[in-house]
């Protein structure tokens, strides 16, 4: 994946074994997915039930994709928010590195 799409690694390891001084190794998740996780708990969270039960049966994975418009629209929404956080995130740093200079 695209680092400047995705943000690079979120928890990145130095890997030992990799001759290669300085290369980054990474088979976790991404800034992108990271903030999209914690769009996600925003969203679910403004948009969850007074009954707890309606909440776990709506978000049920047995349910087919069909049944669940509102979960693929919310997972999009996610997805779409941590992009935007990823641009202002690569505004500010850069704003950072020319206040340095």
């Amino acid at each position: 994946m695209n680092i400047r799409k995705s943000g690079g690694p979120a928890f990145p390891l130095e890997l030992a074994f990799d001759p290669r001084p300085g290369t980054m190794q990474c088979a976790g998740m991404t800034i992108l997915d990271y903030f999209a996780a914690q769009a996600l708990l925003g969203l679910l969270a403004r948009h969850s039930s007074d009954t707890p039960d309606e909440n776990v049966a709506a978000f049920s994975p047995e349910r087919h994709v069909n049944e669940r418009p509102g979960q693929e629209k919310m997972a999009r929404q996610a997805y779409q928010i941590a992009a935007c956080m990823i641009d202002a995130r690569e505004e500010i740093l850069l704003a950072q590195i020319a206040d340095e200079e």
